[in-house]
């Protein structure tokens, strides 16, 4: 990982793509178990970098499942705040979705935490026939979404480097505390 000068030196771009990166890995990566108590910047930012790669990876759905999803309502916050404000819609109503279908992300979770490790079975048979109504409606809404969607008009990296310029100093001394 580079160190708090390394950081200092980067434009905002180049600090936010180097971060995409740096907090997967240690020591960065310990700073998700204390998110809540982080400072809006390093939230907005790390919420924002980790639907981005979860749903980049493995879809909304994997995204939905997977311990980021525990933060949806989160994530639609962070996306209003960078103002990519067709996302946050996006994941309202994939949210809405989740209700109505009386399904949450901490549900999603605890079926894949009761799974054999490197168990290979589709969404549907890890969560039951309850989901699959679920899963269809939400994957419709999420082929919306700006990631995998050429059509779409939002650029949220672009919002988060906007979001970013005006906190960078208290982004950078987030990190230096590490």
């Amino acid at each position: 990982m580079p160190n708090i000068e390394d950081f200092s030196s980067l434009s905002t771009e180049e600090l936010v793509q180097a971060l995409s990166i740096s907090l997967y890995e240690p020591p960065l990566n310990r700073l998700r178990e204390t998110l809540a108590s982080r400072p809006e910047v390093f939230r907005v930012l790390t919420l924002v970098l980790d639907f981005d790669t979860e749903v980049s990876m493995s879809g909304i759905l994997g995204f939905l499942e997977n311990s980021t999803g525990q933060w949806l309502s989160e994530t639609i916050e962070a996306f209003d705040l960078i103002s990519a404000n067709d996302t946050a819609g996006i994941l309202r109503r994939v949210h809405q979705a989740m209700n109505r279908h009386g399904i949450t992300p901490a549900t999603l979770r605890s079926e894949v935490n009761s799974g054999t490790l490197y168990d290979v079975v589709s969404f549907g048979e890890l969560h039951g026939a309850k989901s699959q109504d679920m899963s269809r409606e939400v994957m419709q809404i999420a082929g919306d979404l700006y990631v995998g969607n050429p059509g779409s008009q939002e650029e949220p990296w672009r919002l988060l480097y906007e979001y970013v310029e005006p906190r960078r100093q208290q982004l950078l001394d987030v990190l230096s505390q590490i």
